[in-house]
C-alpha cells in the first residue's frame, strides 16, 4: 500500500473514531445551604476531632449556581429542593455511600477522598472539610463523574457553626475525541514519511 493510501486509510479511521467516541462532559455547579442548625459531633456542640459525624438539617436548598443554562436543563434552580439519602456523613477515608437528589438529577457518592478536622479552642477556629466523588443519573448526564464538597468552620467555643456544601462536575477538561483522533491521525503519517525516506536513502 502506498504512502498516500496509508494515510487516506488512517484519516478515514480517526473520523470513524471520532465519530464513535461519547461526547465531551457537560460542566455542572451549584451549591446548597440547610434551613436550620447544623450539628457537629454527638455529644459536644463545638467541633471536636474526637467526634467523627456531622448532621445537616433535613431541610436544603440552593442557593448558587456557577452554570445557568446547564443547571436550568436539569431542572436546578435558586431555592429548589436539596434531598439526600441519609444526613449524617463519615468522615473517615474509605469507602462510603450517599446518594442527593437535585431538579431532575441523582447523585450517587461513593468515596470519601479527602477529610479534614480542626477542633475548635480560644484561640483556634474549628474546622470539618471533606471532599466525596461520585457519579451522575439522569438522562445526558448519566454516569458522568462528580465531586461534592463541604466545609464547616466555627470561629470559638459555642459559636455558631457556619457550613457551606458545592457539587461539582467535568472539573478536568478532556480533550475532544476528534483533536485526538486527528492527532494520531498526523502521527501515523509522519511515522511512515519517515520510514520511507531512511529507505531512499540505503537503497
Amino acid at each position: 500500500m502506498s504512502i498516500r493510501s496509508t494515510l487516506l486509510a488512517a484519516s478515514v479511521g480517526a473520523v470513524l473514531l471520532a465519530s464513535a467516541a461519547p461526547a465531551l462532559a457537560t460542566p455542572l455547579s451549584f451549591g446548597f445551604i440547610g434551613v436550620g442548625t447544623f450539628t457537629v459531633g454527638p455529644f459536644s456542640s463545638d467541633i471536636d476531632v474526637a467526634n467523627t459525624s456531622k448532621t445537616l438539617p433535613g431541610s436544603l436548598l440552593v442557593n448558587t449556581i456557577g452554570t445557568p443554562g446547564t443547571a436550568a436543563g436539569a431542572g436546578i434552580v435558586l431555592n429548589g429542593p436539596v434531598t439526600l439519602s441519609t444526613y449524617t456523613f463519615d468522615t473517615v477515608d474509605g469507602p462510603f455511600v450517599f446518594s442527593m437528589n437535585v431538579g431532575t438529577l441523582t447523585f450517587n457518592f461513593t468515596d470519601v477522598t479527602n477529610s479534614f478536622k480542626q477542633s475548635t479552642t480560644a484561640t483556634n477556629s474549628g474546622l470539618n472539610n471533606n471532599d466525596f466523588v461520585g457519579t451522575i443519573s439522569g438522562g445526558a448526564f448519566s454516569g458522568q463523574a462528580v465531586t461534592f464538597s463541604e466545609s464547616c468552620t466555627q470561629a470559638a467555643p459555642g459559636a455558631s457553626i457556619n457550613c457551606s456544601e458545592s457539587v461539582n462536575s467535568n472539573l478536568n477538561q478532556i480533550p475532544e475525541p476528534m483533536s485526538l483522533a486527528l492527532l494520531g491521525a498526523g502521527l501515523l503519517g509522519t511515522t511512515l514519511v519517515r520510514r520511507r525516506r531512511r529507505k531512499v536513502v540505503v537503497a
